[in-house]
Formats: structure tokens, sequence, C-alpha cells
């Protein structure tokens, strides 16, 4: 008889409220006319609108659109459309997938070794390779001796050296929470580090990946975090 809020919203995937009666109405419509056809058998109308306008909501730079069923699927997906470009490229070399530490992306096998967790060492050991980690550009509680601008070009310096001590060769991707989740309770970068990453993966031909599946679709106010940042934008933008 106790009624209860669930402010995590799901978490985070039912951030209108739960029983909203448009969606219910949406949902029995679709599965009235279509319940499920797989995107390798076929195209289908509600795929394509939906596909549009996340696109036109997305906007330049953004122009298609790959659905996974999760957020975990869909990170995997992201490093997988890499990888296949990498060899389509005659770059068969580029594997590595730098990403934060603390940091979260999702609890499948290669989403968790792409996360930063020092507490994951024994149970992800000789299952899966674990990816190269640089500091998390935190905004607070930065280190001392540093203030938030120093420590951001300290993390920046970071991912500079690991690409040197990797070989950009052999470096596919550099993928980073542009807003925060769980591990790291919603930390912004400073935009001196996201600039800078930028320009690192650019000369070295690194493709940058946002991790936006606690942040994106609306949730800070515009459409994609990387809104907020129109001239850093990122290779790849991953949703939920």
């Amino acid at each position: 008889g106790h009624g209860y809020m669930d402010m995590s919203s799901g978490p985070v995937t039912a951030n209108i409220g739960h029983g909203d009666k448009d969606v219910a109405r949406a949902m029995a419509e679709q599965a009235g006319r279509l319940a499920f056809v797989s995107a390798r058998q076929g195209r289908h109308q509600a795929n394509m609108d939906l596909a549009k306008r996340i696109a036109e909501l997305a906007g330049p730079g953004f122009e298609r659109v790959l659905f996974a069923s999760g957020g975990s699927e869909a990170v995997e997906f992201a490093i997988k459309l890499l990888r296949q470009r990498a060899l389509a490229s005659e770059q068969p070399e580029r594997r590595h997938v730098i990403t934060c530490m603390p940091s979260y992306h999702g609890g499948t096998f290669s989403a968790l070794a792409w996360s930063g967790d020092n507490t994951l060492g024994n149970f992800l050991d000789g299952m899966v390779v674990d990816s190269p980690k640089v500091p998390a550009p935190f905004t607070y509680r930065v280190p001392e001796n540093h203030t938030v601008e120093s420590y951001a070009q300290h993390c920046a310096d970071a991912l500079r050296s690991k690409i040197n001590e990797l070989g950009a060769e052999n470096v596919l991707a550099f993928m980073i929470e542009p807003v925060g989740g769980v591990a790291t309770g919603a930390n912004v970068p400073h935009e001196l580090f996201l600039r800078e990453v930028r320009k690192i993966c650019d000369e070295n031909g690194v493709y940058l990946v946002f991790d936006e599946v606690m942040s994106g679709s609306g949730r800070t106010g515009k459409f994609l975090s990387a809104h907020y940042w129109p001239d850093i934008r990122p290779d790849v933008a991953v949703l939920a």
C-alpha cells in the first residue's frame, strides 16, 4: 500500500514517468501494426521515421542512425562500426580504445573493459582485453596543486602521451562521457579538455566518441550534450 518515487527514472529510461497514456497508446498502436522487423531483413516506416527525427534533432554531422537494444549494445555498435571503418581504410592495426578512469560505458564484457573501474580486475582477467586508461577530467575535487583548468590540460596531455605510448597507428578511438554518469557523479569536463581532445584525435587519426547514453536525448536541455560545444563535434554520439 505504500507509494514510491522513482527518482532514477527507470533508470533514466522513463524520463517522463510511468503510465504515460500517450506513450502507452503509441506502443499499442505500433504493436497492432508491426511488432518487430530485423534491420538485416527489411526496413519499415516506424524505423525510418524515428531515424529521420533523431538525425534532424542531432543536426549536421549526425545524418546516420543505427538502432540497438540498449546502452551497452549501442556502445559496442559504435566501436564495431569504427573498427569496420578502420579495416575498410586498410588500417587493421587500429584496435585500441582509450577511455577514462573512472568511467562507465555499460555492462557487457567489452563495455565493462572500456569502463574505468579498478574493482573489475579479477572479474575481467582472462575474459577480455582491458582498455588503456587516462585520468577522467574532473572539474570538482581536483588533485592538490591543480586548478580546474590546469587539471583539464593535465588530462588532455595524458591522452596525448597514451597515444604516443601505444603508437597512433594502433589507436582506434577515444571514448568519453561528455556529462558523467554513475562513475563520476554528473561531472562535466572543462571546455579546454574537450577542445584539446578533439585536436589530439584529429592530429592522430583517432575517432572521438561521446557516450551520451546518460546525458543525450534532451536530458541536459539540448538534444545532445555535444551541442553545448558545437565546434568540438564527436565522430560518433551514442544515445539511449
